[in-house]
């Protein structure tokens, strides 16, 4: 789908820019989210292209690998988000592998981002067990207790504040006119 749509944009006279990232926290500890829990990290889009495509979504494992990931990006309200809704933008499932290692998944499903927008950059996981790399940081809303097994297009369960942000990663490429 993506090089069709990229394809599409130029051809329709937009410019494709570089990938870009978003510049996720240090890792200096790990442990288990458990089953059903979503936890978030929530960062403002640049400003310099008209809008953007997601190309990739990272996180980090710990020491115990296991389990299937969910990964996604979400526009919300604010950060630290204040409205439980949030809309589901791309999305991607992944089987882990690696002990602390980096876990890209470049299979996206996804859509357009506008300039700007705040997002929140999530993980769900299949595993009581799996450890994920974290920092503990001041206590905000960054966590979702959710129940789903593909992602719906909005999700409006209550966030919930906690103390740890996981290592997450956003690439995207803008798009100008």
């Amino acid at each position: 789908m993506g090089n069709k749509l990229t394809t599409a944009l130029i051809n329709q006279g937009l410019v494709q820019g570089v990938e870009e990232s978003s510049t996720p926290i240090t890792d200096d500890s790990e442990g288990t989210i458990g089953t059903g829990e979503l936890k978030a990290s929530v960062f403002t889009m640049p400003s310099l292209a008209d809008y953007y495509r997601l190309t990739g979504l990272e996180w980090k494992n710990g020491t115990v690998v296991d389990g299937t990931v969910l990964c996604g990006l979400s526009i919300v309200d604010a950060d630290p988000p204040v409205a439980n809704e949030m809309t589901l933008i791309g999305f991607c499932k992944e089987i882990q592998t690696g002990a602390d290692s980096l876990q890209r998944s470049n299979n996206i499903v996804g859509g357009l981002i506008p300039s700007g927008a705040i997002v929140g950059i999530w993980v769900w996981t299949s595993s009581a067990t799996g450890e994920y790399r974290f920092d503990v940081v001041a206590s905000q809303n960054r966590a979702k207790t959710v129940a789903f097994g593909t992602p719906p297009n909005m999700e409006s369960t209550a966030w919930g504040a906690t103390t740890v942000e996981l290592f997450l990663k956003a690439y995207f490429r803008g798009y100008t006119a």
